[in-house]
């Protein structure tokens, strides 16, 4: 059972103790069907909540390992060594030649003339292109994946209003619309699966974030 359907029959527990009080609230002594009841909806409901609180803190907890083993692959890219740069290997002088020709004077000037200023430019490194590709691809795939991009509140409420509070056919829908590549492509298979009005929420509000997938 899902955690929508778990709350709205524990929902349903509470409404139904609250009718059976209206009903007996004017006697002067409460019936002890009463008191059962009520026990018995509250322990259910609290069994429950401790239930989905433990199932959603593994969750996290599963997500922010993965993130932590994620980065620390890339921050052990970071800290890899820089190599040396030897300014010797690009101009060699001859150090025996006290006075140089006035020839091989011109010659060096322009050579440092047009000698790069190796101390002032910015190196990048096989290692930090490498991490930075990493980077770029694991950044792409959080945006483009729509089970990162949609917030906890937009879950709930499109799994209510847009798939009939069933979990397990918005997840899937979710991971089939994670395989398209355009929005045009993307919008046909929802209009072929489902009768939604795009011009209401919360379908409006779905369509937005497929927009922003594919922007």
């Amino acid at each position: 059972m899902s955690f929508k359907s778990q709350i709205e029959q524990g929902l349903e527990q509470v409404q139904q103790m609250q009718e059976l009080y209206r009903q007996v609230r004017e006697a002067e002594i409460l019936p002890l069907s009463f008191f059962s009841m009520a026990y018995d909806t509250l322990k259910s409901l609290t069994v429950s909540l401790h239930e989905m609180e433990s199932t959603q803190l593994n969750a996290m907890l599963q997500q922010s390992a993965k993130h932590e083993s994620m980065f620390a692959g890339i921050n052990l890219l970071l800290r890899k060594p820089e190599p040396e740069i030897n300014l010797d290997d690009f101009v060699k002088l001859d150090p025996l030649e006290e006075h140089p020709s006035q020839e091989k004077q011109d010659c060096e000037t322009i050579v440092s003339n047009e000698e790069p200023n190796f101390q002032n430019e910015k190196k990048v490194f096989p290692s930090q292109q490498s991490a930075a590709f990493l980077n770029d691809i694991i950044s792409r795939q959080l945006a483009t994946d729509l089970r990162k991009i949609i917030s906890l509140n937009d879950r709930f409420r499109f799994q209510k209003d847009l798939f009939n509070g069933n979990v397990e056919l918005m997840d899937d829908t979710l991971d089939q619309l994670n395989g398209f590549t355009s929005l045009n492509d993307t919008l046909i298979f929802l209009n072929n699966h489902f009768s939604w009005n795009w011009e209401e929420e919360p379908a409006s509000d779905f369509k937005i974030i497929l927009e922003k997938k594919f922007s």
